[in-house]
C-alpha cells in the first residue's frame, strides 16, 4: 500500500474533477498519433519508459543513493487510481467453472499478506492472478488481507473469485496504525516540511509513516496471522514472471531460514540518518541478540561504526513471523519505536527488517530467491539461464536485480551463502568426539576379539530362519528354533538377564529394561533382530565355510547372519553384560527391542513389540532409537558414516486387464497380455523424474562428500557445482542430472518401479482372459503413497480410454471411456504391505539425539584399530534407507531415529544375503566400542 489519497468530497469539490476527461482525450490523440507515426509510437513505448528508469539505475548504482525520479510535492499523499472492476452483482453468485485443485502431499503453515485499500482492488487482482496462476493454484495457500478501514463487498466479491483458497480480511487495530499520541507533532511537522522542500519520496506523507511503523512492528502481532509460521508479503500491481513449482514457504522451513528477498537496494540516507546509531545504541545493551555468524557485512562497510544503507526491498519478502515475534525483535522494534524516527524522520520497514535479519539471524539463514522472477515498479528480477526457461519466465533476462544497487554486498563478502562462494561444510558441520576411552579399552585386550568372535559365532550357529509363508507361532514348527537362541543368550549373558527386566512379547520378541535413576529422562532405545534370512539349499555348495558354522578363522566369523543381523544383537548384549560387569548405574533407563521377523515384514515381533513400548511409555516417550542400516564408506577417500534418518516409502502394485476369451484362431488385435505389455512399457520408458531437494539427507550427504573428499574424488568443477548448488537452483539441476547417471544414487532419491511378476493365459491355443503384473514401488521421501496412487490412476485411464476398458484404481472407478466397454482394468495393492515415507529425523545443530549419535561414532572410531581410520577422524552424515526396517513400527515413540551399523562396508565379507556372509572380527570389536560409547554419552547429563 503505497500511495494514498485526499479525501473524495475535497477531490470533487476541485478543478480536478475534470482530470478524467482530459486524461481520456490525451489517451485516445495518443493512440491515433501511434498509428499514424510509428516513430511516435516508438519513442512513447512502455519500452521505451523503461529503458529510460534503467539507465538512471544505471548511471546512479556506483554513486552513494538510488534516486528514483522526483515526485511532485503534492502527489506524494496520492491514490492510484486503477481502472475499476465492475461492482459485485447483487444476484447470486454465478457458478464459476475453476480447475481441480489436488493438494500437495506436504505444506507449511503460511499465507500470503496484502496491505490494501478498497481502491487498490485493480492492482490487487492483477498481483492474485499472476499469483494463482504461476504459484498458488497447485498449492492453495491462503490470504489475509489487511486495510486500516473495513474492507468492502465489492473487494472481498472480486478477490473471492481469484483464488480456491481460503481469504481472510482483517482491520488493522488504531492504535497499530496511527501516530503515537506521544510523538511531538510540531517537531514532526517541520521535519515533514523539510523532507518535502528536499523532494524526498513520501517525505511529507504521514500515512506512509504509519505503514512503514505498522510493517515494522505490529503487521505479525495481527490476530489473523497469529495461527501462521510463515508469510509472503504481496504489494498491487505485481508482477510474476515465472512459474513457479517448488514450495518456497517450505524451502524457508525444511532449511531453516528466516527472511527471502529478490532486490537489495540502497535506502535515502536523509530518511533514516538516526537509525544506525540507535541499533548500536540497542546492540550494545543486548549483545547476546547478535550471533557470531551474523550479516553485519552486508550493512556495514567498516565493521558496524557506519551503516552503508543497503537493504532489502521489502516490498518482496517471505519471512518467519516467529523471527518477527522473537524476544529480540520485539525488544528491537520497541527500542526504534521510543526513539519516534517512524515519524520524526521517515524510518522504512525495509531498513528496520533488514538490519534485524542480517543482525540477529545468522547468515545463512537469509535466501535470495534467484528463482523467482518479481516486478513492482520500477524494480525488478528475473530469472536467468536454466531457470528462466525451465520456469516459463517472460520477464527479459538482462532485468535481473543484479543490475541495482548493493549488488556487491551480496555478491563479494557479505551474506554468507547466498553472497560468497559458498563452502559445503557450513552443510555438514561436524561435532566433537565423545571420549568414553575410559569404558571401551577394556576391549582392547588381548584375547577379547576371540572371545567377541566366538559369541557371535554360537549365535550363528543356531539357524533361526524366517520365510515368507510362515504360520503363526504355535501353529508353525519352524519358530521353535527360537527357543534354543534364548537358552543361548541367557547362558552367555547372565548378568543382563539377572539386572534387567526381560519380557517376552509374543513368545519371541525381546524386551529388556535396564531401570535408571532418574525416571524424568525419556528412555534410549536400541533395536536388532534375531531372525536372518534363509540359505538357498541350491547354494551350499558356494559357500566357503558351511553357512552356520559360526567358524572364525582368525579374521572373519563365517555364516548368515554374522553381519545380518546378529552381530547387532550379540554386540548390543555384550555392551551391557560389559557394563554390568564394571557396575556402570545408568540415569536413563535403557530399552533394548530384539523381534525375530524382520526379514518378513515384522509383522509378529516388532510390531507387538513396538506395540508394548508404546503401551509402557506413550507417544514420543522414548528419547532416540538405534537400529541396523546406514555403514561406513570410504569410496571417495574419507571415512563418511551414513546414519540413515528416514526410509523410503514401500508399495507393490498390482496391474491387471482382464479382457474376454476365446479361440486364439480368431484373436483381436490386442489380448489382455498384448495390452499389459504395452502398460508396462509405458511404465519403464517414463520412470519417476528425480528432483534433489536440499532438505533431502542424501543432498547433506553429497555436501558432506565434496566438503571432505579426496582432491580427486570429484572433477573439480563438478565438486564446485555441488557448492554452489546450496545456493544455485541452476547448480542443483546440473547437479541433480549428473547424479542421476548412477542408478544407485538414482534409487535413494526418486521414486522407483519395477516390473518383478508377470503371469497371464493358460494355453497356446486360447486367449488369455487376463494378464497381471506386479510393479514394486519405492516411494521418495518427498512424494507419498497417494501420489504414487494418482499417478498410476492417470496412466491407466489413459491407457483405458485408448483400448475402450473400464478402469478401476484401487478401488475407484476412473473410467473415461463409454459403455460398453471391450474388457477392464485394474490397479490395486493391500494395505499390509504398503508402507508410507518415513518421517526424517532432526539432524540440525539443536537436534541433541543426532548429535549424540554423529560424537558417539566419531568418538568409538578414535578409539578404534581399524587403518582406514587411521588418523582418528571420520565425517558422520545422515542419508536414508532406500529399503526399510522394523523401526516402520516405532514411529509414535519418538521422532528421532536412526538406522546405523558402526561397520566398514569392507568388514563384510561379501554383502549380505547372499552366500558367503561373513563378518570381520575386529570390526565387531569396533561395533561393541560404539554401543559402549553410546549409552555412556546418551546418559551424560542433558544429553538428550
Amino acid at each position: 500500500m503505497a500511495k494514498y489519497s485526499s479525501p473524495a468530497l475535497q477531490a470533487l469539490s476541485s478543478p480536478r474533477r475534470y482530470i478524467p476527461l482530459v486524461i481520456f482525450t490525451l489517451i485516445i490523440g495518443h493512440y491515433f498519433l501511434a498509428a499514424i507515426h510509428s516513430g511516435y509510437g516508438q519513442a512513447t513505448s512502455m519500452s521505451k519508459l523503461s529503458d529510460s528508469w534503467r539507465k538512471v539505475a544505471e548511471t546512479t548504482c556506483n554513486s552513494t543513493v538510488f534516486l528514483p525520479p522526483k515526485p511532485s510535492a503534492s502527489s506524494s499523499d496520492s491514490y492510484y487510481l486503477p481502472a475499476q472492476p465492475s461492482l459485485a452483482p447483487s444476484g447470486p453468485r454465478p457458478v464459476i467453472e475453476v480447475e481441480k485443485f489436488t493438494p500437495p502431499s506436504r505444506k507449511a503453515n503460511a499465507a500470503f499478506v496484502f496491505l490494501a485499500r478498497n481502491s487498490d482492488l485493480a492492482g490487487v487482482m492483477q498481483s492474485m492472478k499472476h499469483m494463482e496462476d504461476r504459484f498458488n493454484k497447485k498449492f492453495n495457500y491462503p490470504y489475509v488481507f489487511l486495510n486500516d478501514v473495513p474492507f468492502d463487498k465489492r473487494f472481498k466479491y472480486h478477490t473471492s473469485q481469484l483464488t480456491n483458497a481460503n481469504i481472510s480480511y482483517g482491520v488493522i487495530e488504531s492504535s497499530h496504525w496511527h501516530q503515537p499520541d506521544w510523538i511531538n507533532e510540531e517537531q514532526a511537522k517541520a521535519n515533514r516540511e523539510w523532507f518535502k522542500d528536499n523532494n524526498i519520496i513520501y517525505g511529507d506523507s504521514v500515512p506512509y509513516r504509519n505503514m512503514c511503523r505498522f510493517n515494522s512492528g505490529f503487521f505479525f502481532r495481527h490476530e489473523l496471522l497469529k495461527q501462521y509460521d510463515y508469510y509472503w508479503r504481496i504489494e498491487p500491481d505485481v508482477t510474476f514472471f515465472c512459474d513457479l513449482n517448488d514450495d518456497p514457504f517450505l524451502f524457508m522451513q525444511d532449511n531453516k531460514k528466516v527472511y527471502g528477498f529478490t532486490i537489495a537496494l540502497y535506502e535515502f540516507p536523509e530518511t533514516i540518518w538516526s537509525l544506525w546509531n540507535a541499533t548500536r545504541e540497542f546492540i550494545q545493551m543486548y549483545p547476546e541478540y547478535v550471533p557470531e555468524d551474523n550479516a553485519m557485512a552486508f550493512l556495514s562497510d567498516d565493521g558496524g561504526q557506519t551503516y552503508n544503507n543497503c537493504h532489502f526491498w521489502s516490498n518482496f519478502e517471505i519471512g518467519d513471523l516467529n523471527f518477527w515475534r522473537s524476544e529480540a525483535y520485539m525488544k528491537y522494534f520497541d527500542f526504534l519505536d521510543s526513539k519516534g524516527g517512524f515519524y520524526y524522520e521517515r524510518w522504512g520497514d525495509a531498513p528496520v527488517h533488514s538490519i534485524a535479519a542480517a543482525l540477529f539471524a545468522k547468515k545463512d539463514q537469509i535466501h535470495f530467491f534467484e528463482n523467482i522472477g518479481y516486478r513492482h515498479a520500477p524494480f525488478e528480477h528475473c530469472p536467468t539461464g536454466r531457470i528462466h526457461s525451465q520456469n516459463k519466465c517472460w520477464c527479459d533476462e538482462a532485468n535481473t536485480f543484479a543490475l541495482y544497487c548493493c549488488r556487491g554486498k551480496i555478491i563479494d563478502n557479505a551474506l554468507g551463502l547466498f553472497v560468497r562462494e559458498p563452502e559445503s561444510k557450513d552443510h555438514c558441520k561436524q561435532v566433537k568426539p565423545f571420549d568414553a576411552s575410559n569404558w571401551t579399552t577394556a576391549y582392547d585386550v588381548d584375547g577379547f576379539e576371540a572371545k567377541a568372535a566366538e559369541l557371535l559365532g554360537g549365535a550363528v550357529r543356531i539357524p533361526t530362519e524366517s520365510f515368507d509363508n510362515m504360520g503363526n507361532v504355535g501353529d508353525d514348527d519352524h519358530w521353535v528354533v527360537f527357543d534354543k537362541l534364548h537358552e543361548y543368550l541367557e547362558k552367555q549373558f547372565p548378568k543382563t538377564h539377572k539386572a534387567l527386566k526381560v519380557e517376552k512379547v509374543n513368545t519371541y520378541g525381546l524386551l529388556f529394561t535396564w531401570e535408571g535413576s532418574d525416571s524424568s529422562l525419556k528412555p534410549l532405545l536400541l533395536m536388532g533382530h534375531q531372525d536372518v534370512v534363509p540359505v538357498d539349499p541350491k547354494t551350499v555348495d558356494q559357500w566357503e565355510q558351511p553357512p552356520f558354522s559360526g567358524y572364525y578363522d582368525g579374521t572373519y566369523v563365517w555364516g548368515r547372519g554374522s553381519g545380518d543381523d546378529k552381530s547387532g544383537l550379540i554386540g548390543i548384549l555384550a555392551t551391557v553384560e560389559s557394563l554390568l560387569g564394571r557396575d556402570f548405574k545408568p540415569r536413563r533407563t535403557l530399552v533394548l527391542s530384539f523381534g525375530y521377523d524382520e526379514e518378513v515384514g515384522g509383522p509378529r515381533g516388532a510390531k507387538p513389540l513396538a506395540e508394548r513400548i508404546l503401551e509402557i511409555y506413550g507417544q514420543d516417550g522414548i528419547a532416540m532409537i538405534v537400529d541396523e542400516g546406514g555403514s561406513v564408506v570410504t569410496d571417495k577417500g574419507v571415512a563418511i558414516a551414513r546414519p540413515a534418518v528416514g526410509e523410503k516409502g514401500y508399495m507393490d502394485v498390482t496391474i491387471e486387464v482382464r479382457t474376454p476369451g476365446g479361440h486364439s484362431s480368431v484373436p483381436p488385435t490386442h489380448t489382455s497380455i498384448g495390452i499389459l505389455s504395452k502398460v508396462i512399457v509405458d511404465f519403464e520408458d517414463n520412470p519417476y523424474p528425480v528432483k534433489l531437494h536440499r532438505s533431502n539427507p542424501m543432498y547433506t550427504l553429497l555436501q558432506c562428500e565434496a566438503a571432505y573428499a579426496a582432491p580427486d574424488a570429484f572433477v573439480p568443477r563438478f565438486r564446485k557445482a555441488i557448492q554452489r548448488s546450496l545456493i544455485s537452483d541452476k547448480a542443483l539441476e546440473f547437479v541433480t542430472e549428473v547424479m542421476s547417471a548412477d542408478r544407485v544414487w538414482r534409487a535413494f532419491v526418486g521414486t522407483t518401479q519395477a516390473v518383478d511378476i508377470v503371469n497371464g493365459g493358460v494355453k497356446a491355443n486360447a486367449l488369455p482372459e487376463q494378464a497381471k503384473a506386479l510393479i514394486n514401488h519405492r516411494v521418495a521421501i518427498e512424494s507419498s503413497i497417494v501420489d504414487v496412487q494418482k499417478h498410476i490412476e492417470t496412466k491407466l485411464a489413459h491407457w483405458g480410454k485408448t483400448y475402450n476398458l473400464s478402469v478401476e484404481a484401487f478401488g475407484k472407478d476412473v473410467s473415461k471411456g463409454k459403455a460398453p466397454f471391450y474388457g477392464t482394468i485394474m490397479a490395486s495393492t493391500t494395505d499390509t504391505t504398503a508402507i508410507d515415507v518415513a518421517p526424517v529425523s532432526p539432524t540440525d545443530s539443536d537436534a541433541k539425539p543426532w548429535n549424540v549419535l554423529s560424537s558417539s561414532i566419531r568418538g568409538a572410531y578414535r578409539d578404534s584399530k581399524n587403518p582406514k581410520v587411521a588418523d582418528g577422524d571420520i565425517v558422520v552424515s545422515p542419508a536414508l534407507m532406500s529399503g526399510n526396517t522394523d523401526t516402520k513400527f516405532y514411529w509414535k515413540l519418538t521422532k528421532h531415529i536412526f538406522r546405523y551399523n558402526h561397520h566398514f562396508a569392507s568388514d563384510l565379507y561379501n554383502g549380505a544375503h547372499t552366500a558367503n556372509e561373513a563378518y570381520k572380527a575386529s570390526g565387531f570389536v569396533d561395533m561393541i566400542k560404539f554401543f559402549t560409547t553410546l549409552i555412556v554419552n546418551a546418559d551424560q547429563p542433558d544429553a538428550l
